[in-house]
């Protein structure tokens, strides 16, 4: 199990890992003993009245990325501290299964019309309706702003005192 994989990231924040990882992590669980059920389990996730949040949008993309990389993921937990408003399990479920993610810019205001139509066709469930190559979702990312389609850098915050 993977459990809050939203707060308990620790490892899957270290340079090399992520969900690549995760869906290995359950290949070899699957290898190593195939009769236990494998799960990834949150918290948050059916309380606040069914609104969306960063943690139940991450949640429903880390399950759709383990998915996607072939994780053989048996169930998903939806563990809660309840307040006076839950979302009904099967709701939940249709939201993730048929949903679309909330509009950046309702989370971003600021957010460039181009950019958040580049990340919402990156995250369209249908294959076709995403982008065929890394190059073309940089190209989309950086239109209007006069910049080229050359490849993307990545920067790293140093390494921390504890960590050298």
């Amino acid at each position: 199990m993977v459990n809050e994989p939203f707060d308990n990231n620790d490892i899957t924040n270290l340079p090399g890992f992520g969900v690549p990882e995760m869906v290995e992590w359950f290949k070899l669980a699957r290898q190593a003993d195939p009769l236990p059920k494998l799960f990834i389990n949150d918290y948050a996730i059916l309380a606040g009245g069914g609104g969306t949040t960063a943690h139940r949008d991450f949640y429903r993309r880390i399950i759709k990325d383990l998915l996607t990389g072939g994780a053989p993921l048996d169930g998903m937990g939806m563990q809660g501290h309840f307040g006076l408003t839950v979302t009904a399990p099967d709701e939940m479920l249709i939201q993730h299964l048929t949903g679309t993610p909330a509009p950046l810019r309702e989370l971003v205001p600021d957010l460039p019309a181009h950019v958040e139509a580049a990340i919402m066709r990156a995250l369209a469930r249908a294959r076709a309706d995403r982008f065929n190559t890394i190059a073309s979702f940089v190209s989309a990312l950086r239109a209007n702003v006069g910049m080229s389609a050359q490849k993307p850098s990545i920067a790293r915050p140093p390494p921390s005192e504890g960590t050298r």
